[in-house]
């Protein structure tokens, strides 16, 4: 190909950048069907975001003045992972949102 999207971070499940980054042959741009011509290249590691890890000190760090935590982004299974590890932490009150879902704080 002589055109190529270069992806350097996480694609949200759902997404046109998750399509492209599973190489789907056809993609849907509002609305409209695409062949996928264009190589796709994805670069991992270059995500700004915290891993677990960096997170759970930063919880733990700060539990004294939290009473509720929301886990927003992310995949399903790495959240529910991350919130049971928060409960064995002793972390209370922690909400993890379905997809569209609205949460008044």
């Amino acid at each position: 190909p002589k055109n190529m999207v270069l992806i350097v971070s996480w694609q949200a499940p759902h997404t046109l950048g998750r399509r492209l980054a599973d190489r789907e042959s056809m993609v849907r741009i509002f609305g409209d069907p695409y062949d996928r011509r264009a190589e796709v290249v994805t670069i991992g590691g270059l995500s700004a975001h915290a891993g677990q890890t960096m997170l759970l000190k930063y919880a733990k760090a700060t539990q004294n003045r939290l009473r509720d935590l929301y886990l927003v982004h992310g995949e399903e299974d790495a959240a529910t992972v991350f919130k049971g590890l928060l409960t064995q932490q002793g972390f209370t009150n922690i909400h993890y949102p379905g997809w569209g879902q609205f949460l008044e704080i």
